[in-house]
């Protein structure tokens, strides 16, 4: 190889190398956060506390090692209780980069010494819109424990989805939201019936996805 040939080839090289990293640390956002990304982190924050039934009845924060791990530009923890039924859910909802919010579910996360899933995960609808979310149960292993129902979904666009896989099909894009409602259940279910009666999760998701649109900035520039 002439030396000519060698310098360009070796300067290709960096280029490719410097463009990439310059692509990743922009989406993983290691050299910080712009002013457009931060009033819409803290836009999240307006999610009302009471609509519908729905009462805030408790407010938490994620873990520290969690918060790392998912490296959450805003996220909040939150109980609600519908004040005719009493039925509770707890409600997750995070703006983070793409790559770690699109990496986490409920089946990666809810700890298998304390729950066993009930069959595959379904998609179901989430109001009267377009908005769809997975559903997963799991059953306690405890004597006395409670079944869990799981609802998620991603937001990147106003419109809450629930791909096969939240990586592929969010690639490229820098943020993202997720949200995640968990609540108990009662009666049998294995997954694999095509009907069965929905639980407190999915109520109260019909009313959360229209008053979220307003705290939700679709196609967000970094």
């Amino acid at each position: 190889m002439s030396r000519l040939r060698f310098i360009l080839t070796l300067a290709l090289v960096v280029a490719v190398t410097v463009s990439t990293a310059l692509v990743q640390g922009r989406m993983r956002h290691r050299w910080g956060t712009t002013d457009a990304v931060r009033t819409t982190a803290a836009l999240m924050q307006e999610l009302p506390q009471q609509f519908g039934d729905w009462r805030m009845t408790d407010s938490s924060r994620l873990d520290e090692e969690s918060r790392n791990q998912l490296e959450c530009l805003s996220e909040m923890v939150r109980t609600y209780t519908n004040a005719k039924s009493g039925e509770k859910v707890t409600l997750l909802f995070i703006l983070g980069p793409t790559g770690p919010t699109a990496a986490h579910t409920p089946e990666v996360c809810i700890g298998e010494r304390d729950f066993a899933p009930l069959g595959d995960r379904r998609e179901v609808a989430a109001g009267q819109g377009s908005d769809r979310f997975w559903n997963k149960r799991f059953k306690s292993k405890k004597l006395h424990g409670e079944s869990l129902s799981v609802y998620w979904a991603w937001n990147a666009d106003g419109i809450w989805k629930a791909p096969k896989d939240a990586r592929y099909a969010f690639v490229g894009i820098p943020f993202l939201y997720k949200a995640q409602v968990t609540c108990g259940f009662r009666g049998p279910w294995d997954g694999e019936t095509s009907v069965r009666e929905a639980d407190a999760g999915q109520r109260f998701l019909a009313d959360f996805v229209t008053v979220a649109a307003k705290c939700v900035v679709a196609n967000i520039k970094d």
